[in-house]
């Protein structure tokens, strides 16, 4: 049954209840394709340019070899968010239901275009769309989804789980619809989206999370000001990003020192920041834990840990290992200028919000960083 998965039986529950809050009426879930998750790109070399929207839906199975609450990703295209929603209602014979949808993820085919802002506003200031639904990006939505025949179980939960699940490596937290519309509304504030991709996985391979066909990761993010596309942050410069933000736990890289390779986590932090004297004056405060790389996988397991205490000629090592990535990330905010680590809002704080202030370059705020690291 191609393109069609089932999904735990306990779904059906939930979903009825979500749906007609808590007042099942026989029927009703049947009448609807009730909507889990939501992708849009934008495709401008067809008819004048269309959006292209894929729906991850669930229903009830009708019997016979449908048993259980299935879903099925379903793709439509129109000129408009809600004529492409029309399009999904006649490709099914059932009006969408969005009030459960835990996901949406744009197509990177929307970036730079004034449908980026449409879409978000439409979704985000909808009373008919979930508001706390997680926010992303990816390559194509279109395709994101369709790895659900790897994967073999619902794209849009395996989404929200990795998403919302507590933040290892450079993972940064994923905003809600809501929050992240928000955000793109103040005027010293610059947000940010999660790109997602898949991994394909051989199932055989002990090294797969779970010994799954596959599974999310993001690695990297999209920077937004005023739902206009800014930058694109990953690698080192995301990991110094991550170093500097709070909401992120266990942030696990590789580190060699004389010849020997050690799997370095963070196990909390404290980042200070303030405005003193025309700049920025950034503290950074880290507690570490060091295990040998043989014992310890760098995603972080930690299982055999050395009781020996991290000599102090290593801590210094460590602090400069750390500062570079900082720095690295401070640099692309410069040289790209974008402002994710609030500091245009510090001087908000002291001199109010005006048209001087919101057009204030980077350049214009010199950041005075430093970093401490102890062992935990």
């Amino acid at each position: 049954m191609s393109g069609l998965k089932r999904v735990a039986v306990v779904l059906v529950c939930a979903v009825a209840l979500f749906a007609f809050g808590g007042s099942f009426v026989p029927g009703e879930v049947q009448k609807r394709a009730i909507v889990i998750g939501l992708g849009l790109d934008f495709d401008k070399d067809t008819d004048g340019g269309v959006f292209v929207m894929t729906a991850e839906i669930v229903s009830p199975g009708n019997g016979g070899e449908q048993v259980g609450v299935f879903s099925k990703v379903i793709t439509a295209t129109g000129h408009s968010v809600g004529e492409a929603i029309f399009r999904i209602s006649e490709r099914t014979g059932k009006e969408p239901s969005l009030g459960q949808c835990g996901v949406l993820v744009l197509g990177r085919s929307l970036f730079g275009t004034r449908n980026f802002s449409d879409v978000v506003d439409y979704f985000a200031y909808s009373d008919s769309f979930k508001e706390t639904a997680v926010i992303c990006c990816a390559e194509n939505a279109d395709e994101l989804f369709r790895c659900e025949d790897v994967l073999n179980k619902s794209v849009s939960l395996a989404l929200v789980a990795t998403l919302r699940e507590t933040h290892k490596n450079v993972a940064l937290p994923s905003d809600t619809l809501l929050e992240y519309a928000r955000s793109q509304r103040e005027l010293t504030k610059t947000g940010f989206l999660n790109f997602v991709k898949f991994v394909a996985t051989d199932n055989s391979d002990p090294q797969a999370p779970d010994k799954e066909n596959g599974y999310f990761i993001y690695d990297r993010i999209a920077v937004f000001r005023s739902n206009e596309f800014v930058a694109e942050v990953g690698g080192n410069e995301m990991r110094g990003f991550a170093l500097l933000n709070e909401n992120v736990s266990g942030d696990t890289m590789s580190f060699t020192h004389d010849g020997k390779t050690y799997a370095l986590r963070v196990n909390s932090k404290k980042v200070g920041k303030s405005y003193v004297d025309g700049g920025i004056r950034l503290e950074v405060k880290l507690q570490v834990k060091l295990a040998r790389a043989d014992s310890a996988d760098v995603g972080g397991s930690f299982a055999e840990k050395s009781d020996e205490q991290i000599p102090e000629e290593m801590l210094v090592a460590l602090k400069n290992f750390v500062t570079q990535y900082i720095e690295v990330f401070l640099a692309k905010q410069v040289d790209d200028n974008f402002d994710i680590t609030d500091f245009h809002e510090l001087l908000r704080q002291k001199q109010g919000t005006s048209q001087e202030l919101c057009a204030m370059p980077m350049s214009a705020l010199p950041v005075a960083l430093t970093v401490s690291v102890k062992e935990n």
